[in-house]
């Protein structure tokens, strides 16, 4: 059973991504996204519908004491803006998941604490693609409602991201 859920999986993925349309003048994306609280993350965007696309992100977090490993994956819904120029201004909603492991502690590893986490995400976000130039800049916001890890909400994820799209 488990074999036949993932061969569906992996057939629906591959269908949905090779008939996927340029969304924006571009199929893909890779980036960094850099976020409050010292976050650093690789970005990667893939169009999978003309107005849908996903992103994976991987990255670090040092806040305090507390340092983040986390990977994140959400899907959005691109809503053009018009602007009359030869670049495209758009908006997004998403969502997503996000997996990960953390470490707290001090610098003598005296009542240091280490755990896993994993959660939902929500984003919402605008980006400009410029007209002849393949670079994408972005600012977003992206809560995390953890349902492991002390069932908590992180609300200060805010970012800015540049991408070379291709």
């Amino acid at each position: 059973m488990k074999k036949l859920f993932v061969t569906m999986l992996l057939v629906m993925t591959f269908a949905t991504i090779s008939f996927a349309q340029v969304g924006n003048g571009y199929d893909n994306a890779i980036g960094v996204r850099v976020g409050l609280h010292n976050t650093y993350e690789v970005s990667y965007q893939r169009y999978v519908f003309p107005s849908g696309r996903i992103e994976g992100t991987v990255g670090v977090q040092k806040y305090n004491t507390k340092n983040d490993f986390n990977v994140h994956a959400t899907y959005q819904w691109m809503v053009q803006i018009p602007t009359g120029g030869q670049g495209t201004l758009q908006w997004y909603p998403g969502v997503g998941a996000q997996v990960g492991n953390w470490n707290e502690g001090h610098w003598n590893g005296l009542n240091s604490k280490k755990g896993f986490s994993c959660g939902a995400v929500a984003q919402v976000g605008i980006e400009y693609t410029f007209g002849r130039l393949p670079l994408v800049v972005s600012a977003d916001y992206r809560p995390v409602f953890y349902f492991m890890q002390d069932s908590k909400v992180t609300w200060y994820n805010v970012a800015l991201a540049v991408r070379f799209c291709f």
